[in-house]
């Protein structure tokens, strides 16, 4: 796409979260009729009842919710409805697109965030470096960050080649717009080779064996992706 379309149009997923928790309980019951209410007829019926709950207590609720992309527009509606307080970009909405478009499409959503007087949305990403670099490209493409573990024993130039690593990272991301990045995996390398977990795959994305050397390189990573103004996320996958 030449012409910078909206991130991805197909009808939306976004609002599957909020239903499940605001249906579970949060949403004031519908009241009681001769017959019992039938329960909402398609996504477009929970979404509107998404949207028209009680604004305090959406409200409420949003604040601890980040939603995935699908339908921009629905997006939208869900800041201005102050429904959640972030959004999550991957894949599937940088395809064709160049960063200046993705970085001016955050900001009008920051803007709508702005006008209703709230804190700046956490515009969130995974980028670990490595297998998983979800927005590479535009996002230059850097080694695992276990490589350099392994590769610099001595403190000192571990700890400024992680410092460099991240904050050249988080220089990036910033330069989307995104100020979260879901990253590093703080699990330990415990030898375990199962080609049988493709979902984790977390031998691939471990830092190191020794817990010290995680809990260090998990730290000076951290401290360079908050110098480029990016926030991290220490994972852990149990099991």
């Amino acid at each position: 796409m030449t012409q910078l379309e909206p991130w991805t149009s197909r009808p939306s997923a976004v609002a599957t979260v909020l239903v499940v928790a605001l249906l579970a309980g949060f949403l004031p019951p519908q009241r009681a009729t001769a017959a019992p209410a039938e329960p909402p007829q398609g996504i477009a019926e929970i979404r509107q009842r998404v949207l028209s709950a009680d604004p305090e207590r959406l409200a409420r609720l949003g604040r601890h919710l980040v939603a995935g992309i699908d339908d921009m527009a629905e997006v939208r509606r869900l800041i201005e409805a102050r429904a959640i307080a972030g959004v999550f970009v991957t894949r599937k909405n940088l395809e064709g697109r160049t960063a200046r478009a993705i970085r001016a499409e955050v900001d009008g959503l920051q803007a709508l965030r702005r006008a209703s007087g709230l804190p700046p949305l956490w515009i969130a990403a995974d980028q670990e470096g490595g297998t998983v670099q979800r927005l590479s490209p535009p996002v230059p493409r850097q080694p695992p960050l276990s490589r350099i573990v392994a590769s610099t024993p001595i403190p000192v130039e571990r700890k400024a080649a992680i410092l460099d690593y991240a904050t050249r990272q988080g220089r990036a991301l910033t330069g989307l717009g995104v100020n979260v990045n879901f990253a590093p995996v703080v699990d330990l390398d415990h030898g375990v080779r199962d080609r049988r977990d493709a979902n984790t795959r977390i031998w691939r994305r471990v830092l190191a064996r020794d817990a010290l050397a995680v809990a260090e390189a998990a730290s000076w990573y951290c401290d360079g992706l908050r110098e480029a103004g990016v926030t991290c996320t220490r994972k852990h996958f149990p099991g």
